[in-house]
């Protein structure tokens, strides 16, 4: 299974390195990095729990300041709106993810433009990431994944599935429920909205 949290150690390391050898010129010795993440996901999130618990291990470990923000809730305006003022603050670095590519890719290309370096983690995937001129992408294809688990399905025998998606508006769930209806081969229903867990 796919751990985005095991990613987040060698994303900070990269960023800050990188921010590290361009700030060396113009700061002083005694400036620490700062690197901030601005996400989808809420911090008490189950899921968006563990990357933050993995942003705060990478930044005491490597010495650097990180912050981790999210919209209070699924809002792709407020969230355009957080990367362009955590932009405006000067960062040494942003990472961010990007759920809905046609709200949020002004606020990142404007923070690229602005000289800070972007790392893309969960979605957006790596032609989006490359085309805003992020650094790199951590996360995986969802199509692809959906027809795997598609496949995993038919292989045992079921013919009937639905796909979950608890974010509405999120366009890597909408690629891995049809990558799943691909896998398995069959017209697959999609339930949405909020899915409790457990």
């Amino acid at each position: 299974m796919f751990s985005l949290a095991k990613l987040i150690k060698p994303a900070l390391g990269l960023l800050a390195g990188l921010t590290m050898m361009a700030a060396a010129t113009t700061l002083a010795a005694a400036d620490q990095t700062r690197v901030v993440f601005v996400t989808h996901g809420q911090s008490g999130d189950p899921y968006w729990s563990v990357v933050k618990n993995g942003m705060d291990d990478a930044a005491k470990t490597l010495g650097v300041k990180a912050e981790y923000l999210a919209p209070e809730t699924f809002d792709m305006a407020k969230m355009g709106q957080m990367i362009d003022a955590i932009a405006a603050s000067k960062p040494d670095g942003m990472v961010v993810s990007i759920p809905d590519a046609a709200a949020l890719t002004t606020p990142v290309k404007n923070a690229v433009a602005a000289g800070i370096p972007v790392i893309v983690i969960d979605s957006g995937g790596s032609k989006l990431t490359h085309d805003l001129g992020g650094l790199l992408f951590m996360g995986q294809d969802e199509f692809q994944a959906g027809v795997m688990a598609g496949e995993r399905i038919k292989a045992l025998g079921l013919t009937k599935a639905v796909c979950a998606n608890h974010e509405v508006g999120n366009s890597s769930l909408d690629d891995r429920c049809a990558g799943f209806a691909k896998g398995l081969g069959v017209d697959v229903p999609v339930l949405t909205g909020v899915i409790d867990r457990p």
